[in-house]
């Protein structure tokens, strides 16, 4: 829950600063940005809890979700249109 209040709020602080600085950063919807980091927290906690609980020595396996939530966040974002191809690892 603690992880979830900070992401709105640094969501709230990076909107606020975008608009200080005037740059035009697109964000998606408010619940649409909590619904991402919601989906990927919820791959990166389950795969590491079966990873810990069936093979405690694969950690390395760990490597697939994290790539996994990469193409999560990069294909949300893309199809917004919110991140250009420059702007985007």
């Amino acid at each position: 829950m603690l992880a979830f209040l900070t992401l709105g709020a640094a969501l709230v602080l990076l909107n606020l600063f975008d608009s200080l600085i005037g740059n035009d950063l697109t964000l998606l919807s408010t619940g649409q940005e909590a619904v991402i980091p919601g989906l990927t927290s919820f791959i990166e906690g389950g795969s590491v809890g079966l990873v810990i609980t069936f093979v405690p020595t694969a950690g390395g396996a760990l490597i697939v979700p994290a790539i996994v939530v990469a193409i999560i966040y990069r294909l949300a974002h893309q199809s917004s249109g919110a991140v250009t191809r420059s702007s985007c690892f």
